[in-house]
């Protein structure tokens, strides 16, 4: 495929949908990182980083039939000989995912690690429709348990109050989730937990 091909399919493909569903689009790269990492260590960096710049600058930031688009990866990035270090990482985490989701209802007020109680939760979401405030709280378990993890956010949630914020703003219902991530595994749980 030759490079204007690629560089331009992105923006392509959000054109045909926002034409066919009358709907701006959500565009969503996981991992964007693998493909540079891998042209670093088989000597074709400046190639790949050229080809990226291209497809993202022409699907991310010229794109109007764009409505918003989530990056995700662990973003091994090469700086320029006489920057300070050669090489840092950026880590990007299921937050950034969630956020970006959640930022697509205009009706919601959605905060990332905003201070509540005693702490700073690290997603709050308000909507002022319902007067429902939603608490979430993400883990990343060491020993690779979910369910304990989970367990673990939930009784952070309480412990800190994270809540208060959003009593304050008037949120009558509130929901708590405590939401762990292990590679591509992930558990979600509710407090309280629905009724049936």
């Amino acid at each position: 495929m030759a490079d204007d091909v690629l560089e331009g399919s992105l923006s392509l493909l959000s054109r045909l949908l926002y034409r066919h569903y009358g709907q701006r689009v959500i565009i969503l790269i996981d991992e964007y990182d693998v493909p540079l990492d891998k042209a670093q260590h088989l000597g074709y960096y400046d190639d790949m980083v050229g080809i990226i710049r291209h497809l993202f600058g022409q699907a991310l930031k010229t794109n109007e039939n764009l409505s918003f688009a989530v990056l995700t990866g662990l973003s091994l990035l090469r700086a320029e000989p006489d920057a300070l270090p050669r090489a840092f990482w950026i880590n990007t985490s299921g937050n950034g995912i969630l956020l970006g989701l959640l930022s697509y209802r205009e009706d919601w007020d959605v905060y990332s690690n905003a201070e509540s109680g005693n702490g700073f939760g690290d997603i709050l979401v308000e909507t002022e429709d319902q007067r429902m405030g939603i608490v979430i709280e993400l883990k990343c378990p060491v020993d690779g348990v979910l369910e304990t993890a989970c367990e673990k956010a939930l009784a952070q949630i309480e412990e800190k109050g994270y809540e208060k914020r959003l009593r304050l703003d008037g949120m009558e219902t509130i929901l708590k989730y405590g939401i762990a991530c292990r590679k591509k595994e992930c558990r979600v749980r509710l407090n309280p937990p629905p009724s049936l």
